[in-house]
């Protein structure tokens, strides 16, 4: 989704605005796959499942977001980082890519609900929540993108993923699933607050990228974000269950700091 903001700034501003853009929304695509390849798994199981589905589905949620938002972060504040690597022109989309990168959060909790809409067969609620996410884009597509080229596009994306977020809401209470907006806010502030003293600050990217990663574990941990079962669980999905128990053995003290003990 976000293609249409592509042929709008190619038809309004041309082909050199439409580059930035495009190389922008790649990479926050990039960003956004880290937790949609976990939330795009949900469907299937939610479907399968007669009871726990909204259990499962907050569970999912708060992992793809940890997952994410750390890295969205780092590159909303230092977007020139990836930008520099295809070229020194395409520094002048960081704006851009910041942007597109606001609206990646409110799709992923978005994208959940829908997986949840889906299993419960509310397909309609489905069709107002795709609705109510892409419509108001695409009209302010059309506003802002003559006026603010790629960057209104940006806007334009973003604006519409916070609509689309604000539909789920009211539908996911539909069916009785409610966002944990604590559990929310202890899984984006940490990052969000180290990144903004970071830049604030001025903060060499590397320095940054380390106080946003270990701010990131170290809250996530003590908040109660990401559990010692699900880094097993993670664990285990991603090794063999001898290597995974092996390697928590050696990371026992490194545990016991982050969990307390």
């Amino acid at each position: 989704m976000g293609v249409e903001g592509v042929l709008v700034v190619f038809g309004s501003v041309g082909a050199v605005e439409t580059g930035y853009y495009y190389v922008a929304f790649a990479i926050a695509n990039v960003i956004l796959m880290v937790a949609t390849s976990l939330t795009g798994l949900l469907l299937p199981v939610l479907s399968g499942m007669v009871d726990g589905r909204k259990r499962a589905a907050g569970r999912v949620l708060r992992l793809s977001l940890a997952f994410m938002v750390p890295l969205a972060v780092f590159v909303g504040f230092y977007p020139w980082l990836p930008l520099g690597l295809l070229g020194s022109d395409y520094v002048a989309a960081g704006g851009v890519l910041s942007v597109l990168l606001l609206g990646c959060v409110p799709l992923v909790l978005s994208s959940c609900v829908v997986s949840l809409l889906y299993a419960y067969g509310r397909y309609n609620l489905v069709l107002g929540v795709g609705l109510a996410q892409n419509v108001p884009s695409i009209v302010l597509y059309f506003l802002l993108v003559p006026v603010f080229g790629g960057f209104g596009a940006a806007l334009s994306y973003a604006l519409g993923r916070f609509a689309g977020l604000a539909a789920a809401v009211i539908a996911g209470g539909l069916v009785g699933f409610l966002f944990d907006f604590r559990g929310l806010a202890c899984t984006v502030v940490p990052p969000l607050a180290a990144g903004f003293a970071c830049w604030f600050l001025g903060v060499h990217w590397v320095i940054a990228l380390i106080v946003i990663a270990v701010v990131s574990v170290v809250s996530y941990a003590r908040l109660g974000v990401v559990g010692r079962g699900d880094l097993r669980e993670i664990a285990y999905a991603l090794l063999s269950k001898r290597v995974a128990d092996r390697l928590g053995e050696k990371m026992r003290f490194i545990l016991d700091f982050l969990y307390g003990g």
